[in-house]
């Protein structure tokens, strides 16, 4: 544990205490990525917090001074691990690309959505939080939306 987990964690019970509310859910690291603040929950934790996550989610952006907060589950599956990242834009595609230095790229193919892009976060920020959350390298391509004919 780190002195920013700390600070976190404490300010997660401070609004959890003030609102009244007691949850049991485990915090597994928190981390500040570019204008992000990154929660790595407990398995199901993010389902149990949900009917509070908007509310906390606020509260953080201002206590932190940050743009985005994200809650994901920790995980040692990388798939779903970048399916909660990348929620709720729609996946269509993970594979591992092996480049010729014998290092891989992990290729991440979404359904171009500006409207849900713009509003849950940028593609670099998300390579940033992959790369720290699960020292994953991310190429993130994307497609366009379904036509509509």
């Amino acid at each position: 544990m780190d002195e920013f987990y700390i600070r976190v964690a404490k300010a997660i019970m401070e609004i959890l205490d003030r609102k009244g509310l007691s949850f049991d859910f485990y915090l597994d690291s928190a981390f500040k990525v570019g204008d992000a603040l990154v929660l790595m929950l407990g398995k199901g934790d993010i389902a149990r917090l949900r009917p509070f996550l908007k509310p906390l989610r606020k509260w953080l952006k201002g206590r932190f001074g940050v743009r985005y907060v994200k809650f994901l589950e920790a995980s040692n599956n990388e798939q779903e691990f970048i399916e909660e990242l990348f929620y709720p834009l729609d996946i269509l595609t993970i594979n591992t690309v092996w480049l010729p230095d014998g290092s891989q790229v992990t290729r991440v193919v979404v359904r171009e959505n500006e409207r849900m892009a713009r509003r849950f976060m940028n593609y670099e920020l998300l390579k940033e939080i992959a790369k720290k959350a699960m020292g994953l390298t991310l190429r993130i391509e994307t497609v366009p939306p379904k036509s509509l004919h």
